[in-house]
Order: C-alpha cells, then structure tokens, then sequence
C-alpha cells in the first residue's frame, strides 16, 4: 500500500518549530525553577547562618563577661600567691638563722666576739656566712675554730688573714671566717 502524505511541509515545519519551542521553554521553566530553588536555599541558609551568628555572638557577650571576671581572679590568684610565696620564704629563713646564731654562739668562746656578721641563705636551708671576728687569746679563737671545724652542721670552713693588734686592753687577734652552715634538722 502506498501512502500519501496530504499535510503541507510548512505545517509540519511549524509543528516541529512549536515543539522544539516548547521543550526550550519546559527546559528553561525547569532551570528557572531550579536556579529560583537554588536561590531559596542560599537566602534560607544565609538566613539560618544570621540567626546562629546573632545567637552566638550573645553567647560570646556572655562568655565574655565571665573570661572577665576569671582574668580578674587570677589576676587576684596570682597577686596571692607571690605575698604567700614571700611570706612563706620568709619563715622559712626565720626558721633557719636562729638555729644558725645558736649554734654558732654556742661555740663561742667568750674572749672572741664578732665585728661583722653577713649570712645568705641559699636552697635547701644552707647558710653562707662570713664573719669579721676578734680576740683576746689565740688559744681561744683555735678552739672555737676547732670546735667548728669538727660540727657536722659547718662544712667549707675558712680562715683569713689574721692580724695581732696591741691596744690599751692588751693583744687583739682580728681574723674573717667564711664557710657554709646546714640546719641539721634539715639534713
């Protein structure tokens, strides 16, 4: 069987042109659609970021008045602690020097006295001290020499320069002791 084609070449042109212009427009009510979807999002999300930066920024006022009032009080803390660190050094070396003075006194013989007493306390309750120190007899200033020599509690004990001196009162012994004292109760 043959067929015959009775419809005009023109209206089948314009047919196709119609089509085609229908599926471009379908093709681009959907990229509007998705383009104008798209851009709903992006708003909902800018939106929704705004809301959480206007929360979170009065979270951070927040915080912020409390990292004040922390800064404050270790600011305070720390203030604290350096008087409690002094004072507690300063016990610490009251302990020590009368146990010094003490001992040292009680090694003295009673014609030698001291002209000059100068004492650092170092780590661990040690004591160095220095004395100017002056005598009447020779004898006295070897046996209190000795005496600290053999006490545990001295340790580098030196003698300076001695110098006799005759005065109005008789013979005068001037010498400097140096050496290091340690609390045998800290030992």
């Amino acid at each position: 069987m043959i067929r015959i084609n009775l419809i005009p070449p023109e209206y089948l042109e314009r047919q196709e042109k119609r089509t085609q212009a229908a599926r471009v427009a379908g093709g681009a009510v959907v990229a509007a659609v998705f383009f104008l979807g798209l851009t709903a999002m992006h708003i909902e999300s800018a939106v929704r970021a705004e809301k959480e930066l206007r929360v979170k920024e009065a979270e951070l006022k927040e915080r912020a008045k409390t990292v004040a009032v922390v800064n404050e009080l270790e600011t305070s803390r720390n203030a604290l602690k350096s008087h409690l660190d002094a004072l507690n050094g300063l016990l610490s070396s009251r302990y020590y020097y009368p146990l010094f003075m003490r001992g040292i006194t009680r090694e003295l013989s009673q014609t030698v006295w001291f002209s000059m007493v100068s004492t650092q306390l170092k780590d661990g309750g040690k004591i160095d001290f220095g004395f100017n120190c002056a005598g009447r007899s020779g004898e006295d200033v070897a046996a209190w020499l000795s005496r600290m020599e053999a006490a545990p509690e001295y340790s580098n004990v030196t003698v300076g320069p001695i110098a006799l001196s005759n005065g109005r009162d008789g013979q005068t012994l001037s010498l400097s002791v140096k050496g290091t004292y340690q609390s045998p109760a800290v030992k």
